[in-house]
């Protein structure tokens, strides 16, 4: 596990022990992450002349709405794929477009988790909340579950951080009810 992953799970295991100990019910939120934004970063160690030279071909059929040529293309250069996010963000786009929703969610979720540059939230460190929220018997709202659900889409988010007011909205609505339960109100 990176250390990025692992301090946050030690920080989370002393901040449920400190909860725990004072007697705080901890609600435990998951991050929304916005699968449809582009990596920031490929890592230098899977960017090379060959999967410049694809990305450029792939942008152009994208460009052109040439879906299915795009995805032949990727599907013939698959041995780039591997640790590159830059190769899955494209191959999620194409696969959305071509109403693959299963391989689109796939590659997006390969996309967010690669990029180089840690810029956002990714599921490893939402899977760390809901494991230790398991683990705890804690709240657990899974808030990009909420959000995911158009992971595609532009609209979702206002930008590539922070989701639209709606599903602000959806969620308050959602933890009222689970906090009226809780505290039986």
């Amino acid at each position: 596990m990176p250390i990025n992953y692992h301090l946050f799970q030690v920080e989370l295991e002393q901040l449920i022990q400190y909860c725990h100990k004072h007697s705080i019910r901890l609600v435990v939120i998951t991050t929304p992450i916005d699968y449809s934004s582009a990596p920031k970063k490929v890592c230098d160690d899977v960017r090379n002349s060959e999967y410049t030279q694809l990305e450029t071909r792939v942008k152009r059929k994208i460009k052109e709405g040439d879906f299915k040529r795009a995805y032949t293309l990727l599907k013939q250069s698959a041995h780039l794929s591997i640790g590159n996010a830059g190769y899955h963000y494209l191959m999620a786009r194409v696969a959305y477009a071509l109403n693959n929703i299963e391989k689109a969610w796939e590659h997006a979720q390969l996309s967010v988790s690669l990029d180089c540059l840690k810029w956002r939230s990714d599921d490893t460190f939402n899977n760390i909340l809901i494991d230790k929220a398991k683990e705890n018997d804690l709240i657990l709202f899974d808030f990009n579950l909420l959000v995911s659900q158009n992971f595609m889409e532009k609209e979702t988010f206002l930008d590539q951080i922070f989701p639209q007011d709606l599903y602000y909205q959806k969620a308050v609505k959602a933890l009222g009810v689970v906090l009226r339960k809780v505290l039986k109100i």
